[in-house]
């Protein structure tokens, strides 16, 4: 439908592959202090974001992609062109529905990423409502929240629409999440990032700390993000 295309990057083919593995808005959970190494991606789309955790050193990386087509062409039509990183032995995807899957696990992850999984269209006209819809409640937060290793993340990203509608939404289900789950100040679990027309809401299984924050905004400035 155009509004949200499936990107497959071909780093070898990019004069700045290590500015788009590292300064994009799918990167943003990655801080300087923060290098996970279980990562989970639902809705993984044409594998960027798997790229991006690939880059950063995760040792394991699943990605949930309910379009069996789409990876079916990733390790084959378009293995060349992406280095055939989906043949790595530390990626591997799976053809599902995103949160059907998380409740199927018992694992916990250092970073559960959801990047865009959906479209503008898709939502004006219906399609893929229950599946998409599905992803963004408050038991589905919290479904991520519980799935979180002790240090680690969850990171969504939307659209940044003016007035401000998905971002409001993000913050709201996630403050919901929390206190049903026990956490008397949601607040500092809760970090708003936005970058080039993209928000991401990053929730953190431990509060945010003071230090945490200064060293951010130090790297946030070389990074063109808004805290």
């Amino acid at each position: 439908d155009g509004h949200a295309p499936a990107v497959i990057f071909n780093p070898a083919k990019t004069s700045f592959p290590d500015t788009i593995l590292s300064r994009t808005s799918w990167a943003v959970a990655y801080w300087p202090d923060f290098h996970p190494q279980k990562v989970l991606v639902i809705g993984s789309g044409g594998g960027i974001d798997l790229q991006v955790a690939d880059y950063w050193g995760a040792k394991q990386i699943i990605g949930i992609e309910v379009n069996q087509g789409l990876i079916e062409l990733l390790k084959s039509r378009y293995d060349n062109f992406t280095g055939g990183i989906f043949h790595k032995p530390n990626i591997k995807l799976i053809n599902s529905e995103g949160r059907h899957w998380l409740k199927s696990t018992k694992e916990k992850y250092d970073l559960i990423q959801l990047a865009g999984v959906d479209t503008w269209s898709e939502i004006s006209s219906g399609a893929y409502t229950l599946v998409e819809s599905y992803l963004y409640t408050v038991e589905s937060f919290k479904d991520y929240y519980q799935h979180l290793t002790p240090e680690g993340r969850v990171c969504i990203s939307r659209y940044l629409m003016i007035p401000p509608r998905e971002s409001l939404r993000l913050c709201v289900l996630a403050i919901k999440a929390l206190k049903e789950l026990g956490i008397k100040y949601p607040a500092n679990h809760i970090l708003a990032i936005s970058h080039c027309g993209i928000f991401s809401i990053i929730i953190q299984k431990n509060p945010i700390s003071s230090q945490q924050i200064v060293k951010l905004k130090k790297w946030i400035e070389t990074q063109d993000w808004h805290i």
